[in-house]
């Protein structure tokens, strides 16, 4: 079962690195205007959706801002950050990742994304993927 698991996440990091690298690459060319989900933290763009499997989201937070502190009881996350720091809680864990670098949050689990600068995260989400499912616990824009 764990060698599986380990299988799937590394499956989906390689996903989400190939993904990464067409956004950096196309970054000038990609017109996400048309499908932004503009938030006070910056803004978001669903890529891809596989009827309740899983879903690709891009998503664009700003220097300083931050998600609302959530989660989710129908879908697991994987967050790639494409480019920017993003200092990201899970659970009791905090952790700053940059470029490349990814983290996995199991259904259920309390999360949150803070900027430290300009930061596009690549978000490949497991399950039913509905904006509907999210519990906020906390948020800097009245929200909860």
């Amino acid at each position: 079962m764990i060698a599986t698991e380990f299988c799937f996440i590394y499956s989906s990091v390689k996903l989400c690195l190939i993904f990464r690298q067409v956004i950096l690459m196309e970054k000038e060319k990609i017109n996400y205007e048309k499908d932004y989900v503009n938030k006070p933290w910056g803004h978001y763009c669903d890529v891809a959706d596989n009827k309740g499997k899983w879903n690709l989201k891009v998503i664009f937070v700003e220097k300083g801002k931050r998600l609302s502190l959530q989660r989710h009881q129908l879908r697991s996350e994987l967050w790639m950050v494409a480019d920017g720091k993003i200092e990201a809680i899970v659970g009791e864990d905090k952790e700053t990742l940059s470029a490349e670098e990814t983290i996995y949050i199991e259904k259920g689990k309390i999360h949150r994304a803070t900027a430290l600068e300009d930061s596009t995260v690549v978000e490949l989400s497991f399950g039913l993927h509905d904006e509907n499912d999210i519990e906020r616990l906390e948020d800097d824009h009245g929200r909860v």
